[in-house]
């Protein structure tokens, strides 16, 4: 199992649970002390879990808009940003385009001929009358609030393709890194980073 896969299926257990313990996470994924403990801290870094005596706990988070009443807000700034970037996107290139509303404002700037993958539905949608590109939406299981697809499956798909240049929301970058508020879609921006020769973060504040 890749690591990602167990650190979103741990996550889908702590929502329920509210709280873990590093034995917990040992017997129900049955892996060692230490790969519990590096999972614990991965998850930690991310902000998605608080560290506990023994274990983790669901941060407080403070609720957020769904993609879609994301995606209805008129935005110049990620406007301008979804055009700029646009430009970054060379003939023929293998693109992937992420699962954020940021993104989705490059839809209506692509104009040379290229590969697009995305794991959202609302990018494809926006991508599909537009005859020079060559369209895949990843499969998997589907996130039905911010229409994406994610899993094992998903990420299985994304091993095998190597991308010449990819296109990353976040929900928020600290001095230490780019987050996101779901851990699945931290595992999927996770690969593919590691599978793209360039790698764009479009975030408008």
């Amino acid at each position: 199992m890749y690591q990602e896969e167990r650190l979103y299926q741990i996550m889908n257990l702590l929502r329920k649970k509210k709280s873990l313990s590093k034995q917990e996470i040992m017997s129900t994924f049955n892996i060692s002390r230490d790969t519990a403990r590096r999972d614990i801290i991965c998850l930690v870094e991310q902000k998605v879990a608080l560290r506990t005596h023994g274990g983790i706990t669901l941060p407080t988070v403070q609720l957020r808009q769904n993609f879609q009443e994301r995606s209805t807000l008129k935005n110049s700034t990620k406007d301008l940003l979804g055009k700029i970037a646009s430009t970054y996107i060379k003939k023929n290139a293998i693109c992937y385009l992420d699962t954020s509303t940021t993104v989705q404002y490059m839809c209506k700037y692509i104009k040379e001929k290229a590969t697009i993958y995305s794991n959202s539905i609302d990018i494809i949608e926006q991508l599909k009358d537009n005859a020079t590109l060559d369209l895949h939406l990843l499969g998997g299981k589907l996130n039905p609030v911010n229409r994406y697809f994610f899993g094992s499956e998903t990420l299985t798909i994304l091993d095998n393709i190597r991308f010449d240049i990819a296109f990353l929301g976040a929900a928020s970058i600290t001095e230490d890194g780019f987050y996101t508020f779901e851990n699945e879609d931290a595992a999927i921006k996770h690969l593919i980073a590691k599978n793209s020769t360039l790698t764009c973060v479009l975030a408008d504040s």
